[in-house]
């Protein structure tokens, strides 16, 4: 290698170092900020801590649960759910702000951000339903932030002695890690940004048109839409072009201001027009990891530096000499140690920069085929006619995510960043329409006025703040069904216990109204219906008819339950218990289509079990035999609705297994033979109407040879 060459590896090495490295001064000033997002976060929380975290709240813990297991999460972890009790669920958000004010004074720094990751975490899981973009930023910052020294500097450990003062910047795995981190949250939204909506430049004035997340400086901007499209595409180009500008390893600092400064008017931006609880100001804490050490040298960044450090108390000014460390702390010090956690990190690095790549292919196509389901409405759940295939790149990402899903729920890593990226002009209202006993109708969410459907335009929104508002819109998906009817049942709890009895609720329907995107006219639907007792559970078919009425108890069905069909027609009644039919139950059907009108029986566990009853609509069975572990076993015998017999023969293990008779209508005979396991086996004799036999031979359910003769 040449002199040459030898000079231009050394300055790319160098370069790199420094673009990756991040100044100890900007981690604690990062360290300050996320604990400062922690407070506020927690602050905000803890105004619903009864409705959002108690046990009979809007989320019980069963439900969670419930919906972690369905999802296919089943490593989902939660301190939360050690106890649904109130006390303690305040207890571990009290415990989260100890470590949150550790933190920002950098007391047992390590510890305090280990503890501060896992309550946020353990917080996450217990609200799924809740959570959003700053969320989930927040939380992957603080595990980053386990693999990188934040107590460096500006912390009571550096004061004390238990931390050594770092001067130099800090590059490492968890460097690259972290950086990377906020630029994938800012490069993977603009990617999902890229679409029909964003590039013709009607995004913001659609976004701000959605006026439950909307401030009244939102609402004013809406006058002026060709500034609106101006300011569409550049927040589009912006999100795509400056994430780069802050790794440009070239005209340091300049071109990392610039993508700095475009980012800090765009949190400012969002912040002063819409509702998005802590999204900005976590991003903003994200964005102070890359202030460059030229930023702490300026002039004017001195001088504060220099005023503050003099109005601090002499105590806070004077640094003990580095103690000698624990033996752990020794431990962790070592090579071994350090290579250790340099390779976990570079593992979840991998893993985040794959997850995210995927997912945000998969989100662009999703993407597609919404817009297109928006543009092209139809009746059915299914994507219409004409939607979007997906190719073999968004089948490959599909098949990734999904599969690796369970993982990233467990590390809570599993981040999507499609903030806003299809807004449409659609607005949202929700309407809790109550029955009382006296038969007067109320909506319980605008404290009792008369409900209003004809003219939802007259509806405001009435959720108290942004959490509020992300309950009720999940609600409106199928990802969260699980929690509409906690939602009735909160609702309906709250109203009896403070109005008397004529004005107790008899049931109550939760109903979502939207405003049609593309069409005239407004989408009215029930997204969860209670009736009078604790407990009683409405489900409705998408026709907008009754399915199921029973009672849940702690998330799952329990007692007696009815079912309907979509047309209205009984489906079956019995109990359950566990969530699983338990007990007697009656069935009904259609004839044609299930050969027979009503059934009788047992089911053990969700399975049916022993002797089972079928009769026709006149009254004539239909059908008798046994079940095993949900199976027919034994003899079975089926009937003609006159009575005369159709058919009788052995079952093993729900197959046909021996004879079976068979017979017409008349009660002539049609045929017998043997079943071995559901195929046909050995001699039959098939009779016709005239009584003329057939002889035929099967094996293995394949007929070998035939011969007729009369009888």
């Amino acid at each position: 290698m040449t002199t040459f060459t030898k000079h231009h590896a050394k300055l790319a090495t160098s370069r790199w170092r420094e673009t990756f490295a991040v100044d100890p001064r900007s981690l604690a000033l990062f360290r300050i900020l996320i604990a400062l997002v922690l407070l506020y976060d927690l602050a905000g929380r803890a105004a619903d801590l009864n409705a959002m975290y108690g046990q009979d709240g809007l989320l019980p813990i069963d439900s969670v649960q419930a919906y972690y297991r369905a999802s296919g999460f089943a490593f989902n972890w939660s301190l939360h759910y050690l106890h649904g009790s109130l006390a303690f669920q305040a207890s571990l958000f009290v415990l989260e702000a100890v470590f949150a004010v550790a933190l920002l004074v950098g007391y047992r720094t390590r510890l305090a951000n280990l503890g501060a990751w896992v309550l946020l975490a353990s917080l996450h899981s217990r609200a799924p339903i809740l959570v959003n973009g700053g969320d989930m930023l927040t939380s992957s910052l603080l595990l980053w932030g386990l693999f990188l020294p934040l107590g460096a500097r500006w912390s009571l450990d550096v004061r004390a002695g238990r931390t050594r003062r770092l001067s130099q910047p800090v590059f490492s795995t968890a460097s690259v890690a972290i950086l990377v981190q906020v630029f994938l949250m800012y490069f993977c939204t603009g990617l999902s940004k890229f679409n029909s909506i964003w590039l013709s430049g009607e995004a913001l004035q659609n976004a701000l048109s959605f006026d439950m997340f909307v401030t009244p400086l939102g609402s004013w901007l809406l006058n002026y839409p060709g500034l609106l499209a101006v300011m569409t595409h550049l927040t589009l180009w912006g999100e795509l072009l400056c994430p780069l500008l802050l790794f440009v390893p070239w005209g340091r600092p300049y071109p990392r201001a610039i993508a700095l400064a475009f980012f800090a008017l765009l949190h400012l931006g969002i912040e002063f027009t819409m509702t998005v609880a802590v999204f900005s100001v976590a991003s903003l804490a994200g964005l102070t990891l890359f202030l460059p050490s030229e930023f702490w040298r300026s002039r004017v960044v001195a001088g504060v530096r220099r005023k503050v450090r003099q109005r601090l108390p002499r105590g806070l000014r004077r640094r003990r000499p580095l103690r000698e460390p624990s033996w752990l702390a020794a431990q962790l010090a070592r090579p071994w140690a350090i290579r250790t956690r340099d390779g976990l990190c570079l593992l979840l690095l991998v893993f985040v920069v794959a997850w995210n790549l995927t997912t945000t292919v998969w989100a662009q196509y999703e993407n597609q085929v919404f817009l297109f389901a928006m543009r092209n409405p139809t009746e059915s759940d299914e994507p219409p006619e004409g939607a979007p295939q997906p190719g073999a790149l968004v089948q490959a990402a599909f098949g990734y995510s999904h599969g690796v899903a369970p993982l990233a729920e467990m590390l809570h890593l599993n981040q999507r960043w499609d903030m806003f990226s299809t807004p449409l002009q659609q607005n949202y209202r929700f309407v809790a329409q109550a029955k009382l006993r006296d038969g007067e109708q109320v909506d319980v969410l605008r404290d009792g006025q008369s409900v209003d459907l004809e003219h939802p335009e007259r509806l405001r929104p009435v959720e108290p703040n942004v959490r509020w508002m992300l309950h009720y819109m999940g609600l409106t998906g199928p990802q969260y069904v699980w929690f509409a009817q906690d939602t009735a049942e909160y609702l309906r709890r709250q109203w009896n216990a403070t109005h008397d009895q004529p004005h107790q609720i008899e049931s109550l329907a939760v109903m979502m109204v939207r405003k049609r995107p593309y069409h005239d006219g407004y989408e009215k639907r029930t997204i969860a219906e209670v009736g009078a007792e604790p407990g009683s559970w409405i489900l409705r078919h998408a026709n907008g008819r009754i399915s199921a009425r029973g009672p849940i108890v702690h998330g799952k069905r329990q007692g007696h339950w009815t079912h309907w069909h979509e047309d209205g027609r009984l489906d079956g009644e019995g109990p359950y218990n566990d969530g699983e039919k338990h007990g007697q139950w009656t069935l009904w059907d259609d004839e044609e289509a299930a050969g027979f009108h009503k059934g009788a029986g047992e089911f053990v566990a969700g399975k049916m079990e022993g002797p089972w009853v079928y009769w026709h609509a006149n009254g004539q069975k239909s059908a008798a035999g046994e079940y095993r572990r949900g199976e027919k076993e034994g003899e079975w015998t089926s009937w003609y609705d006159n009575g005369q017999k159709m058919q009788q023969g052995n079952y093993r293990s729900g197959k046909e297994d021996g004879k079976f008779t068979f017979w017409y209508r008349n009660g002539d005979k049609e045929g017998e033979g043997a079943f071995v396991q559901g195929r046909e086996n050995g001699p039959w004799v098939i009779y016709d109407a005239n009584g003329i036999e057939t002889h035929l031979q099967y094996q293995d359910g394949q007929q070998v040879d035939i011969g007729i003769g009369s009888e």
